[in-house]
């Protein structure tokens, strides 16, 4: 009884919804409740606070959410879709690549492509709906056509080239931006000229108003693997602020394409050039560490490599300011990689993870 008390009060606090169903009688219609409001709800906050109520989507979710996937109302038909992408089901994948293909809503099947990582995951998704890339590239939607470039991008849409160079060059920043955030590193050397003008445009203003703008920008000219460029972004990010410097970084914490690994490293081999001590461990060295740390240890979608275990163990013999931060970073790597479940006790026992990362490097001298 209480539970049910519970779930009415968030129903009494939920907004954002255009209609709601008749609240239920019995707790066991509760889930099927909210996952109306969550179908219906106009904003990410009507949805949220009845997603908290509902739970996980899961398999007993999937009638209603293929019943929706169809609704006349293309709002709904677009939370059917996010709703779907978290959905926690062993058949999830084949659910999702049916709703790509049967869709005749270019806006859901843009959310559905668009979704985290899905055409990362499974690329030979993006060219199932030519029709709709042609759709999406012609939408107002800033989100619907960086769907579709992306998905074209991928899937080598004809004309996808001539397209993405011609937005590139609009007057418009939120088109030039959605570009920007669906490039693929192919696409990148197309239109490098252009992405070279635009850092160019951006050093003149070394803080701009849209850190997501400088990010997309950044990441894109770093995917092409362009030395001069690389250095170029390097220097930009040396010669701001202590908190910009670190920014780079971050930035790369949350990517995981394929040549970050090596561009990491490359950060980490070159000394700074404000700084004349080899034994100094700088902002950029620094983040480029602790990132390459968080894919391996933490995120898991970087191969242990001898040449990031070996830096930690140097990285005790430096006098470093930021040193009990590093220090729980190469821990993290240390029973990363000993198979051990962490402890509290690794900040305290520096020679247990040199030992640990130097008994490993033997064991993996290449």
């Amino acid at each position: 009884m209480k539970k049910i008390v519970t779930l009415l009060l968030g129903c009494v606090l939920l907004s954002g919804c255009d209609s709601k169903p008749k609240l239920p009688t019995d707790e066991n219609s509760f889930r099927s409740y909210f996952l109306q409001i969550i179908l219906n709800a106009y904003d990410d906050r009507g949805s949220s606070e009845a997603l908290k109520m509902h739970g996980p989507i899961t398999e007993a979710d999937v009638p209603e959410l293929v019943e929706a996937s169809t609704n006349w109302s293309s709002k709904k038909r677009r939370n059917a879709a996010h709703l779907l992408l978290i959905l926690r089901s062993d058949n999830a994948d084949q659910l999702r690549l049916k709703f790509i293909t049967e869709t005749k809503d270019v806006d859901a099947w843009a959310v559905m492509v668009g979704g985290f990582r899905v055409l990362e995951l499974h690329p030979d998704w993006a060219g199932k709906r030519p029709d709709l890339i042609k759709k999406g590239l012609e939408s107002s939607d800033m989100k619907t056509l960086a769907a579709a470039i992306r998905a074209g991008a991928i899937s080598k849409y004809p004309g996808i080239e001539a397209v993405v160079e011609k937005l590139m060059d609009s007057p418009d920043a939120k088109i030039r931006e959605a570009c920007l955030s669906s490039l693929t590193p192919e696409m990148a050397i197309r239109v490098q000229p252009r992405l070279k003008q635009m850092m160019r445009e951006l050093k003149k203003q070394l803080r701009p108003d849209s850190s997501d703008y400088r990010e997309m920008l950044v990441m894109n000219l770093l995917s092409t693997g362009d030395p001069e460029i690389r250095k170029e972004i390097r220097d930009y990010y040396e010669d701001g602020e202590d908190h910009g410097r670190l920014e780079l970084g971050s930035m790369l914490n949350i990517h995981t394409d394929a040549w970050i690994d090596d561009y990491l490293w490359e950060l980490w081999q070159t000394p700074d050039k404000h700084i004349n001590e080899p034994k100094y461990l700088y902002p950029i060295q620094f983040g480029a560490l602790s990132t390459a740390i968080w894919h391996i240890a933490e995120k898991k979608n970087f191969d242990v490599r001898p040449r990031w275990v070996r830096a930690c163990v140097d990285v005790d013999r430096m006098p470093v300011h930021q040193g009990s931060a590093i220090d729980e970073d190469c821990a993290k790597l240390a029973y990363f990689v000993s198979g051990k479940k962490h402890s509290r006790e690794w900040l305290d026992d520096k020679r247990w993870t040199v030992r640990t990362l130097e008994t490993w490097l033997k064991a993996h001298p290449k």
